[in-house]
């Protein structure tokens, strides 16, 4: 039997060392998203970066349960 997966709406965006964008990405991001009435998620990918956009990327993923990370 198949899983249901609760989101209908999946935005994957790649982050290279923007450790200050990732919070004002997400916030934006979810602004939009969430006018469409429909369960989203916000997928951030940490595309090797030397910076501090993986502790960003944690630091949303523990904010908000509708963001996911892939460090």
């Amino acid at each position: 039997m198949l899983e249901t997966y609760p989101y209908e709406l999946s935005i994957v965006a790649s982050v290279y060392n923007d450790q200050e964008a990732v919070g004002r990405l997400v916030e934006e991001v979810a602004e939009h998203a969430s006018k469409l009435t429909i369960p989203f998620e916000i997928i951030l990918v940490n595309d090797h970066s030397s910076d501090g956009s993986e502790k960003a990327i944690t630091e949303q993923c523990q904010r908000h349960p509708f963001v996911k990370g892939i460090t």
